[in-house]
């Protein structure tokens, strides 16, 4: 009964307000109110017996990880750190982190999210806007709760980077700054973003390799995923 409210609310009143305006002020809104939730340990009480449901059925262990259910935010969304003391309360079973990058990037020129009514979709071409890997270690440093969270790790997007060798150091270095902080429990590398500079150079086998052998080079001890676009056959 609870969750049909919710719905009929946010459908009926909410979803029609938001969609007329701006997609990135409305990303930019959640995210801020969602930072406020995360912080107020009586707000995130709330929250969670507002919105989180637990049912043994949904929960399973992979990777020696432990995930309550199987809703996880994908990377994209909380590009900056900012929702993580708040998504397990709204029910998610993980989230991932970012895309971050060794060194932070503004974002490509606005408008940057457009929606397209008709096919009931939205193109987002943030181009892994975030604050660099250094102030998401800050932020994410003192975390010791038992919700997983996925680091998603992509390449820095500028001239700079679009070499295949200089791609390759970049993961590498942003991927072993993570590594010697301790923060996540899986590093996810994004080689699926063409909305950069170079576009996606590691969709193909042999840089691929390159990049791997590079990162296979460092101490990883947690699970590591490889995000690769969807377009592409298995082979």
């Amino acid at each position: 009964m609870k969750y049909r409210m919710f719905s009929h609310l946010y459908k009926q009143l909410v979803k029609p307000v938001l969609f007329a305006c701006d997609p990135e002020n409305v990303h930019d809104w959640f995210i801020k109110f969602g930072g406020v939730l995360g912080r107020s340990r009586v707000l995130k009480n709330i929250t969670r017996c507002l919105f989180r449901f637990d049912h043994s059925s949904l929960n399973q262990t992979i990777c020696g990880l432990n995930f309550p259910n199987p809703a996880g935010l994908s990377a994209g969304f909380d590009k900056n750190a900012d929702l993580t003391n708040i998504m397990e309360d709204v029910g998610f079973g993980f989230m991932q982190v970012g895309t971050i990058t060794l060194h932070p990037y503004a974002g490509n020129p606005k408008p940057r999210a457009v929606r397209l009514p008709h096919s009931r979709a939205l193109v987002v071409n943030y181009g892994l806007k975030n604050i660099g890997v250094e102030k998401i270690i800050e932020k994410t440093r003192d975390l010791d709760d038992d919700f997983v969270r996925s680091i998603s790790i992509g390449k820095t997007n500028c001239h700079d980077t679009a070499d295949t060798d200089a791609g390759v150091a970049d993961y590498t270095q942003c991927l072993s700054r993570i590594i010697e902080s301790g923060v996540g429990d899986i590093y996810t590398i994004n080689i699926s973003c063409p909305n950069t500079f170079g576009g996606e150079p590691f969709i193909t086998a042999d840089r691929l390799d390159r990049l791997l052998r590079s990162l296979f080079r460092l101490n990883i001890r947690k699970p590591m995923f490889l995000k690769m676009p969807i377009r592409l056959s298995w082979e």
